[in-house]
Formats: structure tokens, C-alpha cells, sequence
């Protein structure tokens, strides 16, 4: 058999995968490792921290909801219709839960899960078709060990999940804009539909921008037609129209309220934008500490981006670059949704990084560590690791004695990072870089592994229900204010009723009937102004949220009591 080249693999696609992954340059053990490292970093504990409260709480009450009651077309939210989001998000996370248990914190982050391992998984095949095989490595790495990625795909929340579904239809969006010759894009349809189902009609807003400035770009008009609008508008609106026009018959005010609240609202409403006060600059610091420890080296891959050479597609690089600058203007249009932003912010990065890391490892030796962006990036996040527990640890004794002891996991990255600080002393690019991932893998590990306790103590409200479910019976009524009370809701199997005011609650609070009330240590004044008779304290959280009831606690309960403020 004749030897395969580059050239081979280039021009003839349907070679085997082996052969083209040997012809590449890459070990096939290198790719299975790449391909495989998410699993670890998505599966491992994930039911084991409760969900977070409000944003893992909301979608799965919601969930909760519509298997109760059957609703599957119109969100509720407490009893009440939810005009917020579309329903599609919802079904996977009500789907999920009867397969897997109701209660069960794994099956509620499995959709997500899916959908971020999917968005990196795309990203390795892209980048290996446009831009290099080993650019194309690097990308997904840098995307399945950046902790805000993970993080994010680890959570049930909806804005994350339909920003990785909008980041996986603009990767397929580019194939017939960047390969002339390809077929239909069905990916990318059925991936914005998925999107809009999840997010809102507002998901067209990027591709759009994006598919228009690239075909000016690159001064070719024509490309657009290559992504066969017509017919694929028709599959889009054929998978999302019926789902909005049959909820509008059975709830018009939720179909106008969605469309009206959630899309139309941030583009005519002068004032939503102080509602949602996310600045350009808080967007670019928040993605570039999300994509730790890889957003050190952001600035010289936004540097290396300005220079064009060595793609598999030329237009490549550009339309990425297009990509992110086109998520900036939809954030400045919108001026929502951060999360969904960010996702959309770090997976062209990711692909950016991978390509300026591919160019890195190639050039010359350098004279100086100073001089060379991997050997410069790699010290200073080993020297970060290696001080980081002393320097917490010192903080959380003086502010979270509480949490003091709990990033003992961080010296286990001592070793890891100390390697590293070798290799880069050694001149040794590949095991900086090395030492890097090892540091994002390990955190992320450590994190989820040794920190699920804290993170349920925190920011769950699932003892607290456990506590209800023992001594309030079915018919009470449960109250919070000041606060979100969506895992509660869940954990409880109950509504809860979200109080403006708590003189709203004033009759209940000093009446016979069994109530319950959720707020913070800081608004416990104004309820003590409320009162004629004690409350009991049933309660008190990590992150200072209260529960207080007007009947005497199980025996796992505070116990303390809330007196009523006395006369002026």
C-alpha cells in the first residue's frame, strides 16, 4: 500500500479514520484522549452537589411542574405561567427525570451535559477540517478543561444549554460557507431550531449578522446562497412554528408574553438595559476568567488571530474572528443572557487559542522565556497554582473560617504545577502546556469531587424541604422574600409564593394556620416588625438564608426563635 499524505487526507475524506488521524501527525492516543477527557470532566459526581439555587432551581421546578400537571406547552413556575423561556429546554429536563428519578440531580444535568459534550466534540471536527489536526487537539482541549465551559455544562441551565446549542449551529453554519462544495447544512437548522425552542426567536440575531459579514468579507455575496435559506428557513419554521402556535391557542398571554417579554422587550424597552446592567467590559473579563487556566494566554492569541497562514480552510480564522464580533454587537443589542454570551464567546476562542498554540509550539526556540507566549503563559499559571492555597487559605481564615479547610485538594496541584515550572525552565513547550491542562483537569476533579458538600450547604434549599416535608403539613403555605425559593419548590414537591412586600404576608404570619417563610438574615427586621406572635427559626444557611414557621421545628431543626419587635 502507497504511503497516505497530508495531501491525501486533504482531498479524500473517506479514507478510514485511523489512516487520516496517522497521516496528520497526531497518535491516535492522543485524539481517544482528547475525545474522551469531557467524559470524566462532565460525569464525575455529578449528582452529588444539590442543585443550586435560583439557576439550577427554576428550569427543574418547572420541570417538576409540567410532569404534574401535564402543561407541556406553557412553563409553570409556582402554579403560575412562566412567559420567560420557550418549553423545549424543559421537556429534556422533564424527560430526563422520568427516566432516571424525579429527585435525581444527575438525570436534571444530563441534558446540558450532553449538549456541552457535544459542543466540544464538534469543535474537535471542525477545527481538524479547517483549521489543523493538531490546532484542532489543542481547541478541544482547551475547551474541556476551561472551567467556566465546564462549569457551565455541568449546571441545568437553560441560557448555557441554548448558548452551546447557537455555538454548535454557527460551527455547522460555517461548512457551506467555508467548503463550496458541501451538501445541505441540516446541522445547523435543526441546531438553531433547538436553540430558538430553548432560548427565543432572538437566537437568529447572530447567525444572521454573522453569515452576512463574512460573505462581505470575503467579498463573495454568493456563499449566502450556499446556505440554502429558503429550504432551510422552511425546516426551521416546520420544527418551531407549531410548538409557538399551538401554545398561543392554548394560553395566548404566555405566547405574547414570551414573544413581547423576553425577545421584543430588550430591543424597544429604554430601560431594560438598567435591568440588566452587563457591560462590553464585564462580558470580556468574565469570559476571559472563565476560560481559566487558558485565558492567560488570550492576549497573544488575539495578537497571533490579526495574522493569517496555515489553515486547512484559508477563510477559516475569519469567519471565527466574525463570530466574535458578532456576539459582541448581539450582546450590545440585547444586553441579556449573559451566560448564553459567554458560551458563544469561549468556544471561537477556544478554537483561536487552539490554532495560535499549534503556531506557538512550531516557531523557533526562543532566546528568552519572556519572549515566548506558551513558555510565559505556562510559568505564570504555575506560579499562580503554587501560591493560590497559601494566599486562599489565609483569605477564607479571615473572611470563611467556615470553608478554610476545604481547598486542602488545591496543594495537590503543587507536584502538577512544579512540573511545569520545570518544562518551561527546560525550555520544554509541550510540557508546559501539559502542565497547564494537567492544572485545569485537577482543579475541576478536586472541585467537584471534594467540594459537593459545600456547594449543597450553600446553595441549596434542599434541607430546609426535607425539614417542611417532616413537620409542615400539605396545606401550608409556603412564602419567600428577599430571596428565590426554587429549590425549595422542588426539594418540597410545593409552590412557594414570592412576596414583594412582607406586609403582604402579615395576616398569615400572625394567623393559626401552619406557614412557612424563606428570606435573609438581613431582612429579618422588617419580618419582626410584621409580627404579634414569635416565629420559630427552623433554619439558618450557609449563604444566610432563613426559614422561620409559626410552628415549633422537627427535632433536626434551629430551634431558635424570631420575637416580634417590640412597641415604638
Amino acid at each position: 500500500m502507497d504511503r497516505i499524505t497530508p495531501l491525501d487526507v486533504a482531498v479524500a475524506p473517506s479514507l478510514p479514520w485511523r489512516q487520516r488521524t496517522a497521516a496528520s501527525g497526531v497518535p491516535v492516543w492522543l485524539v481517544l484522549t482528547v475525545a474522551l477527557l469531557p467524559l470524566v470532566l462532565f460525569f464525575l459526581d455529578l449528582g452529588t452537589p444539590s442543585l443550586w439555587d435560583p439557576d439550577e432551581g427554576l428550569p427543574a421546578e418547572i420541570a417538576r411542574e409540567m410532569r404534574i400537571s401535564g402543561q407541556w406547552l406553557v412553563p409553570h413556575l409556582n402554579s403560575l405561567p412562566y412567559p420567560d423561556k420557550p418549553p423545549a429546554y424543559f421537556w429534556l429536563l422533564a424527560w430526563a427525570m422520568a427516566a432516571l428519578g424525579d429527585r435525581n440531580e444527575a438525570a436534571i444535568r444530563l441534558p446540558s451535559v450532553l449538549i456541552a459534550l457535544g459542543g466540544v466534540w464538534m469543535l474537535l471536527g471542525w477545527a481538524w477540517r479547517h483549521l489543523r489536526p493538531i490546532a484542532a487537539v489543542f481547541g478541544a482541549v482547551v475547551l474541556a478543561t476551561s472551567a467556566g465551559y465546564v462549569a457551565l455544562g455541568r449546571l441545568a441551565i437553560e441560557d448555557a444549554a441554548a448558548g452551546t446549542l447557537l455555538a454548535i449551529a454557527m460551527l455547522a453554519m460555517s461548512e457551506p460557507l467555508l467548503s463550496r462544495r458541501s451538501g445541505f447544512p441540516w446541522m445547523f437548522y435543526v441546531m438553531l431550531a433547538a436553540a430558538t425552542l430553548c432560548l427565543g426567536i432572538s437566537v437568529l440575531i447572530l447567525p444572521v449578522i454573522a453569515a452576512i459579514a463574512f460573505a462581505l468579507v470575503v467579498r463573495d455575496p454568493g456563499r449566502l446562497l450556499d446556505l440554502r435559506p429558503l429550504r432551510g428557513v422552511g425546516i426551521w419554521a416546520t420544527l418551531v412554528v407549531p410548538v409557538f402556535l399551538v401554545a398561543a391557542a392554548h394560553d395566548p398571554q404566555y405566547a405574547s408574553g414570551l414573544l413581547r417579554d423576553h425577545d421584543l422587550i430588550r430591543f424597544f424597552d429604554v430601560d431594560f438595559d438598567d435591568r440588566h446592567s452587563y457591560s462590553l467590559p464585564s462580558l470580556v473579563a468574565i469570559t476571559t476568567a472563565l476560560m481559566l487556566p487558558w485565558g492567560v494566554f488570550l492576549p497573544w492569541v488575539v495578537r497571533d488571530a490579526a495574522r493569517s497562514g496555515g489553515e486547512r480552510s484559508p477563510d477559516a480564522r475569519m469567519f471565527l474572528l466574525i463570530w466574535l464580533v458578532a456576539d459582541l454587537v448581539f450582546f450590545e443589542l440585547t444586553a441579556a443572557n449573559l451566560t448564553a454570551y459567554v458560551v458563544l464567546l469561549i468556544v471561537p476562542l477556544a478554537a483561536l487559542e487552539g490554532r495560535a498554540l499549534s503556531r506557538f509550539v512550531r516557531r523557533p526556540r526562543a532566546v528568552s522565556v519572556l519572549g515566548d507566549p506558551v513558555l510565559l503563559g505556562s510559568a505564570i499559571v504555575c506560579v499562580v497554582v503554587l501560591a493560590a492555597p497559601f494566599l486562599t487559605r489565609r483569605v477564607l481564615q479571615n473572611e470563611f473560617p467556615t470553608y478554610a479547610d476545604k481547598i486542602i485538594f488545591a496543594f495537590l496541584l503543587i507536584p502538577v504545577a512544579a512540573a511545569g515550572i520545570g518544562a518551561v525552565v527546560r525550555r520544554n513547550r509541550i510540557g508546559a502546556l501539559s502542565a497547564v491542562a494537567a492544572c485545569g483537569v485537577v482543579t475541576l476533579v478536586c472541585i467537584y469531587h471534594f467540594g459537593s458538600e459545600t456547594v449543597s450547604a450553600y446553595n441549596s434549599m434542599e434541607m430546609p424541604a426535607d425539614l417542611i416535608g417532616l413537620r409542615l403539613p400539605p396545606s401550608a403555605s409556603l412564602m419567600s422574600y428577599g430571596t428565590t425559593g426554587h429549590t425549595l419548590a422542588f426539594y418540597s414537591g410545593r409552590s412557594v409564593r414570592m412576596l414583594d412586600h412582607v406586609a403582604d404576608a402579615q395576616a398569615l404570619l400572625n394567623g393559626d394556620a401552619p406557614i412557612a417563610l424563606l428570606t435573609k438574615e438581613r431582612f429579618l427586621p422588617e419580618v419582626r416588625a410584621q409580627l404579634h406572635r414569635p416565629l420559630y427559626v427552623w433554619w439558618v444557611g450557609d449563604s444566610r438564608k432563613v426559614l422561620l414557621a409559626n410552628i415549633p421545628p422537627p427535632p433536626q431543626g434551629d430551634r431558635r426563635i424570631l420575637l416580634p419587635a417590640p412597641p415604638a
